[in-house]
């Protein structure tokens, strides 16, 4: 009993702690990249160091230019993945100040996401057809399933390959949609949509399924929460 409280709340500490780094990550690049695109050309170096000063989440240090002077701006809450580069004359005035990302973290989430989406949509496929149990991909029991609930699982299949589209679509990656369609409820549909297969997926001990889904919902959350 202790000890299955203790993985309870290991569990639950742990996604608390994804949530809470995930938030942080995207505040400090929001935050960065605000603050770099009101620095412009003949501003004074004073009003960068008083406008930086108000971030709370990022760090700056000097890097000299080939023409004077400059500040890098980055934080190492999303692991210095995006900086700000600001460089000043000799005389301490702005020249410029550009922002740029080595990686997005939501479009590598996505594409990892859509791979968990897809495989889970696959595995439930096969279990609606009764092959699951010979590739051995857990034990669904398909020989007692019946005709309905089979079909719900192939419904289910197709409707996690869907939101595997709308993952894409929502990160950007894809822009198949029109700009007006909003897909940040299709993505939080599909958070749920993963809670209950996980839930599920525990009551019918379905090792690899199961941390798929829990794979893909933390990769839904995260690119929900870019938004």
């Amino acid at each position: 009993m202790v000890q299955t409280l203790l993985k309870l709340v290991l569990q639950i500490g742990l996604f608390l702690g994804f949530l809470i780094g995930t938030f942080f990550w995207f505040e400090a690049e929001k935050e960065v990249r605000i603050l770099c695109s009101m620095f412009e050309a003949d501003q004074h170096k004073e009003h960068v160091f008083e406008t930086l000063d108000t971030g709370n989440l990022l760090e700056y240090r000097s890097k000299s230019h080939e023409n004077g002077p400059g500040l890098v701006v980055d934080s190492p809450f999303m692991l210095w993945s995006g900086r700000c580069t600001i460089k000043f004359s000799a005389e301490g005035i702005v020249q410029s100040a550009g922002y740029s990302q080595t990686f997005k973290l939501e479009k590598i989430t996505a594409w990892m996401g859509v791979t968990g989406l897809l495989l889970i949509a696959f595995f439930h496929m096969l279990a609606a057809s009764g092959r699951s149990s010979r590739l051995k991909f857990g034990r669904f029991g398909e020989n007692q399933l019946s005709l309905n609930s089979r079909i719900g699982l192939g419904i289910y299949g197709v409707t996690l390959a869907t939101g595997a589209f709308f993952l894409l679509e929502h990160s950007g990656i894809t822009h198949t949609l029109p700009n007006a369609l909003p897909t940040t409820y299709a993505i939080w549909v599909l958070v749920i949509l993963l809670g209950l297969t996980i839930a599920t997926n525990c009551k019918w001990k379905l090792r690899y399924r199961t941390s798929l889904s829990v794979f893909s919902l933390c990769c839904c959350i995260i690119v929900g929460m870019a938004s």
